[in-house]
């Protein structure tokens, strides 16, 4: 949902997800459209909060239809940190661009109760065209950052902190699917 500068990014047909330091609010209507550009209006209905991490999940009013696109998680697997390093991932931002930015680091839980973090940077050495590439500003928390695999957007984190790249929960992580689980469901 781009209709305000907050962003939310559909996890199912019925959950989005949002930087929990620049959520939208329960009863805030966001505005998702299908490929032929058509909106579809929903509004929050509930809220969840993770205390661990910069993560919270809305529950919409009501499903939204198949022609919407959700984004599904990686599954979590410890060997896919290693090789999702210097890999490039998709992120928009409050402006409606779209960014890319290579990994720089996926920090996975050591302990049980601690969340993973998904790092990037712009690489000075491997650099896009500068219309491909900024620095993110204030406003750009939210915006969801995704791998891009066999033709399908895999939603990796929600951006947390901006500068010379993003930082953010890693949502392929099992510490994370763990409270994202818990949050759908309740």
């Amino acid at each position: 949902a781009w209709n305000k500068p907050q962003a939310g990014t559909l996890i199912t047909d019925r959950h989005v997800i949002m930087a929990k330091h620049y959520q939208h609010g329960v009863g805030a209507t966001l505005v998702f459209h299908d490929a032929k550009g058509t909106p579809v209006t929903r509004s929050i209905l509930a809220r969840h909060v993770d205390p661990a991490t910069d993560m919270a999940i809305g529950q919409l009013n009501a499903p939204v239809p198949d022609s919407i696109a959700v984004y599904p998680l990686l599954k979590p697997d410890p060997k896919t940190y290693d090789t999702l390093v210097r890999t490039w991932i998709v992120m928009t931002d409050n402006e409606r661009k779209v960014l890319f930015f290579p990994v720089r680091a996926v920090a996975f839980a050591a302990e049980p109760d601690k969340a993973e973090l998904f790092m990037t940077a712009l690489d000075t050495a491997n650099r896009l065209d500068k219309v491909f590439e900024e620095t993110l500003i204030s406003g750009d928390s939210g915006h969801p950052a995704f791998l891009l695999s066999k033709g399908q957007l895999i939603l990796m984190s929600v951006n947390t902190r901006g500068g010379n790249g993003m930082t953010g929960p890693y949502l392929g992580g099992s510490v994370n699917q763990t409270w994202i689980q818990k949050a759908i469901q309740a």
